[in-house]
């Protein structure tokens, strides 16, 4: 059973942006790129996790394609977080 805070449903403790995504209603085109994301999120929140430095396992071409891959997700968020009936709202 859900518990719930101020009449909503708390959702489930996760850091997984791939497990969150369909949560959230997020777009198939958005997950791609979640999935491109996670490692890198999972690496900075947990640095033993990158196999190594995780500045080091990063190149100016793969930063780039990241950002790129943020900035995606960002414009879907705020997209989504104007929208009426969406879980932001």
């Amino acid at each position: 059973m859900a518990q719930h805070w101020s009449g909503r449903a708390i959702p489930p403790t996760t850091h997984n942006l791939v497990e969150l995504g369909p949560m959230l209603g997020v777009p198939e085109d958005t997950m791609m790129e979640l999935r491109l994301l996670n490692p890198e999120y999972v690496a900075s929140r947990y640095p033993d996790a990158a196999n190594g430095i995780p500045a080091d396992n990063c190149d100016a071409r793969k930063a780039e394609q990241l950002l790129q891959s943020l900035e995606k997700v960002r414009q879907w968020v705020i997209s989504a977080s104007s929208g009426k009936g969406h879980p932001f709202s």
